[in-house]
């Protein structure tokens, strides 16, 4: 946990955190919201280039493309975790459970590692 904290912006890291609690509490819409913020941080800052991205899913492209993630790991949990953050923000979406949070959580932790790696 310690080492997976220390790769992230300071910004980043209050979340994750806020996160755990969260989860800790049993309240996983709001582990799941604070972690689709934290996702979509990782990504604009991995994408902070002088393109033109429009939307999430072109910045998600182009971490693929450019071989930033392992699209067999990550770029495949990031499919998961755009959905979770999509459902989570608004007020008619399904319901979470443990697992799902836990899922998203731990998401994180392979898509931040994978962004932190030296390729």
């Amino acid at each position: 946990m310690e080492k997976f904290l220390t790769l992230l912006p300071t910004n980043l890291r209050d979340r994750i955190i806020e996160a755990y609690i969260s989860y800790n509490h049993g309240a996983y819409v709001a582990t799941c919201l604070l972690c689709g913020t934290v996702m979509e941080g990782l990504i604009i800052e991995a994408t902070d280039t002088k393109a033109q991205f429009r939307t999430l899913n072109e910045r998600i492209a182009h971490l693929i493309t450019n071989k930033q993630i392992n699209p067999n790991e990550s770029g495949k949990l990031l499919g998961v975790m755009k959905e979770y953050r999509d459902y989570s923000a608004h007020p008619t979406s399904k319901l979470f459970e443990k697992q799902n949070a836990s899922l998203f959580i731990n998401s994180l932790i392979i898509l931040t590692k994978d962004l932190k790696s030296e390729k």
